[in-house]
């Protein structure tokens, strides 16, 4: 009887430690700026602004005057549904996306296939001398296009540049 223990209280403890584990984790993460603070939890959240990125697609055929393409003009359903169980929201800042989430993209999109574009994400950052926030780029990505039916993609994220391919259906 001495050494008896209580199934509930040991799932109780065990669920605090993991909790207070993530508090402490997502702290080094947002202080490493490898998070947005506001999300996973949002422990970090009062150390910065809440970033909002916002995603901005151009067309880059013409290296010297890019064209951003208006809103209006692109659906991103399909692309948020392909990203909200890995990465919602850009809540892992330095993630790049993947073949799926470009096709799911590219899925319901169709009149942008072929033409070389730039996706550019970017996030509010605050400045504490004169207090306001400002855009700047967080990431890009250049699609490149082999055929109607293959892309190639180089992404460019906290410094890290990832390349990949992908095939639509």
């Amino acid at each position: 009887m001495l050494f008896r223990i209580d199934a509930r209280k040991a799932i109780v403890f065990g669920l605090l430690a993991a909790h207070t584990l993530w508090i402490g984790n997502h702290l080094r993460l947002v202080y490493h700026d490898r998070i947005n603070p506001w999300r996973l939890g949002g422990y970090g959240m009062y150390t910065r602004p809440n970033r909002a990125v916002v995603l901005q697609v151009y067309d880059i055929r013409f290296a010297d005057a890019p064209m951003l393409i208006p809103n209006t003009e692109i659906s991103l359903v399909k692309f948020d549904r392909a990203i909200r169980l890995t990465n919602s929201r850009r809540a892992f800042r330095c993630a790049h996306p993947t073949s799926t989430q470009l096709g799911a993209f590219f899925g319901e999109n169709k009149h942008l296939i072929g033409r070389k574009l730039a996706f550019i994400y970017n996030e509010a950052h605050f400045l504490h001398k004169a207090p306001w926030l400002e855009r700047q780029q967080q990431g890009e990505v250049i699609i490149d296009w082999e055929d109607d039916r293959n892309l190639t993609y180089t992404s460019t994220f906290c410094g890290d540049e990832a390349k990949g391919t992908a095939s639509l259906p």
